[in-house]
C-alpha cells in the first residue's frame, strides 16, 4: 500500500489569503488596525503569528495578543 501526506502552503493548492485577510480585519477592527491588501501581503503573507502578533499588536499583553490571533483563525475558519 502506498501512503502519502498532502499539505497545502496558502496560494499552493487553494488561495486562501482573501479569506486570511478578512478574518484579520474583522478581529483587528476593535484596536484601530485598518488593514489593506498591500499591508497584508507586505507584512503577514508567510510570517508567524508570533510575528504579526508583534508587529500589530505590541501594546497589548501577551495573554490578549494569543487571544486575538486565536480569534482570528476561528474567524478564518467561520
Amino acid at each position: 500500500m502506498s501512503r502519502a501526506v498532502l499539505f497545502d502552503l496558502d496560494g499552493t493548492l487553494v488561495d486562501s489569503d482573501g479569506d486570511h485577510l478578512v478574518a484579520f480585519q474583522k478581529v483587528f477592527a476593535p484596536y484601530g488596525i485598518e488593514l489593506d491588501r498591500a499591508l497584508y501581503t507586505r507584512e503577514i503573507m508567510g510570517a508567524s503569528n508570533a510575528m504579526i502578533g508583534e508587529r500589530f499588536l505590541s501594546h497589548l499583553p501577551a495573554e490578549e495578543r494569543e487571544a486575538v490571533l486565536a480569534a482570528k483563525e476561528a474567524a478564518y475558519r467561520d
